[in-house]
């Protein structure tokens, strides 16, 4: 491939990433023409990269990872629906068997749920996210005082004065109504992550939360982080819905 046809590949990539063309709210001449830039650029581009990876990689039966941002990774990786440990330094790596780590565990206790890794300790009760304490740090994250007690799901109004399907004005934003998770129980997930599943309903709706903790190599907790998958069944209307944790910012003394 030379020089012009790459110009040419990445001008067609700029073009289908206007903010009309990603979501698909654009007329249809523009969807036909994006569908046949996406089609042809796209064999291109896994043509590129098959090449690219006849040079990195030599011929194996072993599975090798190929991170094309470079980051030296440790950490939980769901390879086809499982979980194993992966290793990687300067973009090249490859799963780890019997990785030496601190498991995440989860309980269940009067009033609620408590699921945890070395880092982080995250609390469900009544409904809703009580606590992230982070250990080790030694403080409480969730931010205290009135209408910030707790986080989870909100629901707010969404009738704009204009532009219907973009804006939301500035009061509905301080007029949301609480929503509490309806059933909070484990997901078996093994010693490698942890997860807490939390359901909530709302008028004919219905909103499924994935909240994960990942076991952490040990003596380096690494980038840790609190992972929450939603899956929502939306069907309500002039409404919008946010996830929220009122968190403190951190501030270094």
């Amino acid at each position: 491939m030379i020089r012009g046809d790459l110009d040419e590949m990445w001008q067609d990539t700029m073009l289908a990433q206007f903010h009309d063309c990603l979501p698909g709210t654009t007329i249809k001449t523009v969807v036909l023409d994006n569908l046949e830039i996406y089609s042809k650029r796209g064999a291109q581009a896994r043509g590129l990269i098959a090449k690219a990876l006849e040079v990195l990689v030599r011929s194996s039966s072993e599975v090798t990872i190929i991170d094309p941002l470079r980051l030296s990774r440790n950490e939980v990786y769901d390879h086809d629906g499982e979980l194993k440990w992966l290793r990687t330094e300067h973009g090249l790596g490859s799963f780890v068997d019997n990785p030496s780590v601190d498991s995440p565990t989860v309980k269940q206790e009067e009033g609620g749920w408590t699921i945890s890794n070395s880092r982080f300790s995250l609390t469900i009760s009544n409904g809703r996210i009580s606590s992230i304490f982070d250990t080790l740090a030694r403080r409480e994250l969730i931010a205290p005082g009135p209408g910030c007690n707790d986080g989870g799901l909100m629901i707010y109004e969404d009738l704009p004065l204009n532009y219907d399907a973009w804006d939301a004005e500035i009061y509905h934003l301080k007029c949301g109504s609480v929503i509490t998770f309806d059933k909070v129980y484990a997901k078996e997930d093994g010693e490698l992550r942890q997860t807490l599943i939390a359901e909530a309903s709302f008028g004919d709706s219905k909103a499924i939360l994935e909240i994960s903790l990942d076991a952490l190599e040990e003596g380096n907790e690494g980038q840790p982080s609190i992972k929450v998958k939603a899956k929502v069944d939306w069907h309500e209307k002039h409404k919008f819905l946010k996830c929220m944790s009122p968190l403190i910012p951190f501030r270094a003394d």
